[in-house]
């Protein structure tokens, strides 16, 4: 398979998730994914094993959550600057994905989405001091010492 190949493929694997997060109000789960994908002229299908010897049903569950965290796009920041980011992100207010393009134009979803990487920041921050605490690997404190400083603005 060419990379112009793969690319096409990654295109229309796109579009079917945004359509299908578009059929379900914006939401979508992996078992949602999964189900559409079941389908073999879907371009998504080609993403899952099917082989139940090889892969059960978790396992595509565990593929489709994969493929919703992984899946980049490439949008404008402020300045004009191109920025890879996720596609799908996750509130924790309802499990499952949505589209970041439309969590961008929801304040209180970016509030939420917000508060949820700053508890994420914290507790990897919490793990970070604990190691450099318990290892005094040069590597640790330098991180540790980088955490101390406040996030930049995008």
């Amino acid at each position: 398979m060419t990379t112009t190949d793969r690319a096409v493929i990654i295109a229309a694997q796109d579009e079917e998730l945004t359509k299908l997060a578009a059929r379900h109000g914006g939401h979508i789960t992996a078992p949602q994914v999964v189900a559409f994908a079941k389908r073999p002229t879907t371009a998504l299908h080609e993403y899952f094993e099917w082989d139940d010897k090889i892969a059960g049903p978790r396992w595509r569950i565990e593929q489709a959550e994969k493929l919703l965290r992984c899946r980049l796009v490439l949008l404008e920041t402020s300045d004009g600057e191109p920025m890879k980011v996720r596609g799908f992100v996750s509130l924790p207010s309802e499990g499952g994905y949505r589209r970041l393009i439309d969590v961008l134009s929801n304040p209180e979803q970016i509030e939420e989405l917000r508060q949820d990487y700053r508890a994420r920041l914290e507790s990897l921050q919490r793990q970070s001091a604990a190691i450099a605490r318990l290892s005094k690997d040069p590597l640790y404190v330098k991180v540790e010492a980088l955490l101390q400083d406040e996030p930049v603005a995008v």
